[in-house]
C-alpha cells in the first residue's frame, strides 16, 4: 500500500466479485472457470502496469514487485488450467472423487 501511495495512487480495496448466480450453488468447474478468468484479468492489468513502470517512469522497484506478482498469477493460471483440463478429461465426478 505504501508503494501505491508513494506513486500518487490510492489502493482499491474492493475485491473483484464473482458473477452472481442467484441462489444456485457454484460447481467446482464453474469456480475454477471464474477464478481463471479473474486471474487472466489480473495478468492483463499487471502487464499494463509493468509497461507503464518501464516506459514512463523507469520505476525499477515497482517493476520488480509487479514481475513477482506476474509470476504468482501465472502459477495460478497454470493451476486452474490444469484442473479444468483434468475435469474435461476424466469428468467432474471422477475429478471430485480423486480429490478425496
Amino acid at each position: 500500500m505504501k508503494r501505491i501511495q508513494q506513486l500518487g495512487g490510492w489502493p482499491d480495496y474492493v475485491p473483484i466479485a464473482l458473477p452472481v448466480k442467484g441462489q444456485s450453488k457454484w460447481s467446482v468447474k464453474e469456480l475454477f472457470e471464474a477464478n481463471l478468468a479473474t486471474e487472466q484479468k489480473v495478468l492483463d492489468s499487471l502487464t499494463k502496469l509493468i509497461q507503464a513502470a518501464d516506459k514512463d517512469e523507469q520505476d525499477w522497484e515497482t517493476d520488480n514487485v509487479l514481475r513477482t506478482l506476474v509470476s504468482d498469477t501465472e502459477d495460478d493460471i497454470e493451476f486452474y488450467t490444469a484442473q479444468l483440463a483434468q475435469i474435461e478429461e476424466i469428468g467432474l465426478q471422477n475429478y471430485l472423487a480423486a480429490q478425496l
